[in-house]
């Protein structure tokens, strides 16, 4: 999320987990921490949502990676409904000038692996790693 448009600096994400997603795709959830450059707007929730569907062509692509469209949430929020409801379990409350969110995805094109759902095995940190680059560069 570099290239972003909004009044904020460029959000800070870390990829946090991956679980299954509809019996073989990746789930992927990210905690971003945006600094609102404006004390005086509240943070956009709805904004940013439509920056991120706009850095990864309508919520369909990251890099080589194909995303479900109805998977793309950020704090809850989606515009499609969705086949299956979608839950945080990270927090989401502003901290003082930084804003701390939640983004949720699901990749398509890349198939989920028990070992993939657990931290420092060689499968989470290398998708991790490749899913980080890939969120800062949109």
């Amino acid at each position: 999320m570099n290239k972003t448009t909004l009044n904020s600096s460029s959000p800070k994400c870390q990829i946090m987990r991956f679980t299954l997603a509809n019996s073989k795709d990746t789930k992927v959830d990210a905690i971003c921490t945006y600094t609102n450059q404006s004390q005086s707007l509240p943070f956009d929730t709805v904004a940013f949502y439509q920056e991120l569907k706009n850095q990864t062509s309508n919520s369909t692509k990251l890099g080589i990676y194909t995303l479900d469209p109805n998977s793309v949430y950020v704090n809850g929020y989606n515009e499609m409904l969705p086949t299956t409801p979608t839950t945080s379990a990270f927090p989401t409350t502003p901290i003082a000038a930084f804003n701390i969110l939640t983004v949720n995805f699901t990749v398509t094109n890349l198939p989920y692996t028990a070992d993939m759902g657990t931290d420092n095995t060689s499968s989470f940190n290398s998708t991790q790693h490749i899913m980080s680059i890939l969120i800062h560069l949109t």
